[in-house]
């Protein structure tokens, strides 16, 4: 998922892949039918990892308001970081693919929807009106 989300899809090579996971090019391909795939699954699971983050903070935060500052000063942190910023995968994904894949397209959409509905209960805690 690292590589993907530093690199992209188009820059991320076999070789980049093998080396992260640490497999054969024989064991790379039992694990995923192709580069693509393991790409639909690191997107995935970023996804999932992020909406989990998301719903964690939001149920240790004081308030919503509280939660809000928090994820956005947590973003500024990241962008200001010296540390390799990758901002979000999501947004980066759909800059990259567009609507050249349908079903990376609909994984992106999915992923939105997602982080969104942590919003709407965020902004519902926060009674935001």
């Amino acid at each position: 998922m690292n590589v993907f989300w530093s690199r992209g899809y188009d820059g991320t090579s076999l070789d980049d892949l093998l080396t992260a996971t640490r497999l054969s090019k024989s064991s790379f391909c039992q694990v995923f039918s192709s580069k693509h795939e393991a790409f639909q699954r690191a997107l995935t699971h970023y996804c999932d990892g992020l909406t989990a983050h998301l719903r964690e903070k939001l149920q240790a935060a004081d308030s919503g308001w509280d939660f809000i500052e928090s994820v956005l000063l947590s973003a500024v942190g990241e962008a200001r970081s010296a540390n390799d910023p990758r901002g979000c995968m999501i947004v980066n994904v759909a800059t990259e693919f567009s609507t050249r894949d349908t079903r990376i397209t609909a994984l992106v959409a999915d992923g939105v929807k997602r982080v969104a509905q942590v919003f709407v209960e965020i902004g519902a805690r926060a009674q935001i009106p």
